[in-house]
């Protein structure tokens, strides 16, 4: 649902790879438009994690996207890094309500609820207001603005 809402014509989703969550999400985002990789922990087989002056969006970045905890490579982000005016969209699925985090410095958080919050299928999204203004959803159903 990412960039069926936010990935604009001449723009490319910057996704950092970090393991098995980050690669979904990259795969699905591939199907609807030009996404990139700006940084990756592959060479260290995903103990690691990028470090976040290597975090660096693209020019035509229309959102930048990382996955707050890698629960299978055992990696968690203390710190998230610097967009600047791209927006920093985080799944945080796997560590939400689990510690505190300043929610001012993201555009979008979202969670799927069955690891902290609730039964599966329920899903949290957090979007700050100025993101939704103008979305360009290719289905209704996909839009997050059908959900308020």
């Amino acid at each position: 649902m990412i960039p069926m809402n936010f990935l604009g014509e001449g723009q490319v989703a910057d996704y950092v790879m970090t393991g098995s969550w980050a690669d979904k999400a990259i795969k699905e985002a591939k199907l609807i438009g030009n996404t990139q990789v700006v940084a990756s922990s592959e060479a260290s087989g995903y103990m690691s994690l990028p470090s976040l002056q290597d975090i660096q969006p693209s020019d035509n970045a229309a959102y930048l996207h990382l996955t707050s905890n890698e629960t299978i490579e055992g990696t968690q982000f203390k710190s998230f890094p610097d967009t600047g005016s791209v927006p920093l969209i985080v799944d945080m699925s796997s560590d939400i309500l689990s510690r505190p985090f300043d929610l001012n410095q993201f555009a979008m958080v979202y969670a799927g609820a069955q690891k902290n919050l609730g039964p599966s299928g329920v899903a949290v999204v957090i979007v700050r207001e100025d993101l939704i203004t103008d979305l360009r959803s290719i289905f209704r159903l996909c839009c997050v603005t059908t959900r308020t």
